[in-house]
């Protein structure tokens, strides 16, 4: 198995880190939607943001943020 990525460095107050604070209620209600049971949900959420700050370097500012798969 592939060694996890590091979650890059970036400053919560930066661009990227603002748009992921400001996309959790729309992801907490997606993921919400497709998950019934409310502690595998929050479980998925976390996996998810782990996800998102691990490829933070493939960020590109302008993008479609919220459409971006992982």
């Amino acid at each position: 198995m592939a060694e996890p990525r590091q979650a890059a460095a970036i400053p919560p107050e930066e661009p990227f880190g603002q748009l992921v604070a400001a996309n959790q209620c729309a992801l907490n209600r997606y993921i919400a939607a497709l998950v019934p049971n409310r502690a595998d949900a929050d479980e998925v959420l976390q996996e998810t943001n782990l996800a998102v700050w691990q490829n933070a370097d493939r960020f590109l500012p302008g993008s479609n943020f919220p459409g971006v798969p992982l």
